[in-house]
């Protein structure tokens, strides 16, 4: 009786090992998978977003308040205009210096992109 209660343990711890070996090989399997992202780039604005508008030489992107960023590739300017919310932004197809915003209470104006660094109303 003690041989058969001795094989059924043998039996018993075997199968238990060899569960054991499964379930490890299952779980170190390594799985390779491939992420794919839109951009690596992050950026952070100190300000609630409203509109995004793309051109030829970048992205523009309004905020709540009134503020306007140019994005061109690492390149990237903060121009305050005084307005409320801006709703959009377009660069005029005549006059590349030249851009329209569409705000909430003051319509639609044209601004003057003269320089990099400034931005004046027309």
């Amino acid at each position: 009786m003690t041989t058969r209660y001795n094989i059924g343990i043998k039996k018993h711890f075997l199968s238990s090992c060899l569960c054991l070996i499964l379930l490890f090989i299952i779980t170190s399997c390594k799985e390779t998978t491939t992420s794919r992202s839109l951009s690596e780039r992050e950026f952070h604005y100190d300000d609630r977003l409203s509109t995004l508008a793309i051109d030829k030489k970048g992205y523009w992107i309004g905020g709540e308040t009134g503020v306007i960023w140019h994005v061109d590739g690492q390149d990237r300017k903060r121009f305050y205009t005084g307005l409320d919310r801006i709703y959009d932004i377009e660069r005029d197809p005549n006059q590349s210096d030249q851009i329209w915003i569409a705000s909430r209470n003051a319509g639609l104006q044209l601004w003057n992109y003269c320089c990099p660094v400034n931005l004046f109303h027309i």
